[in-house]
């Protein structure tokens, strides 16, 4: 039976020497059969737009199906990194925890902390 799958793998790095950046390596495994192969990809470049061409939508620099976009967040919250606008479960719990010492508050007849 000849089987053929791919698949996105991201890795992410903070390194704090290097102007406190985050290191992206992103690679494509791809299995035809018994041979496995892995691509890699090179640095991005930017391509300055003519003024005309600023309104056209552009191709995407990449798509990821939900398995790889997944992949990608676990390895950006692996390396430190956590959502700004504070929705993800660190957020809801401090809100709930919040809602928690008002209704304290409320029944203890106490000011909320």
């Amino acid at each position: 039976m000849n089987t053929h799958t791919s698949r996105a793998v991201f890795r992410v790095q903070h390194d704090p020497m290097w102007q406190n950046s985050f290191q992206f390596y992103f690679w494509n495994e791809a299995i035809f059969g018994n041979t496995r192969r892995i691509s890699k990809v090179n640095p991005l470049t930017f391509t300055e737009l003519k003024e005309d061409e600023c309104f056209e939508r552009p191709d995407p620099s990449f798509h990821l199906r939900p398995d790889e976009a997944q992949n990608l967040m676990d390895e950006l919250w692996r390396a430190g990194l956590r959502p700004t606008e504070g929705s993800g479960s660190a957020g809801s719990l401090a809100a709930t925890e919040r809602h928690l010492a008002d209704m304290r508050s409320l029944v203890f007849k106490t000011k909320p902390a």
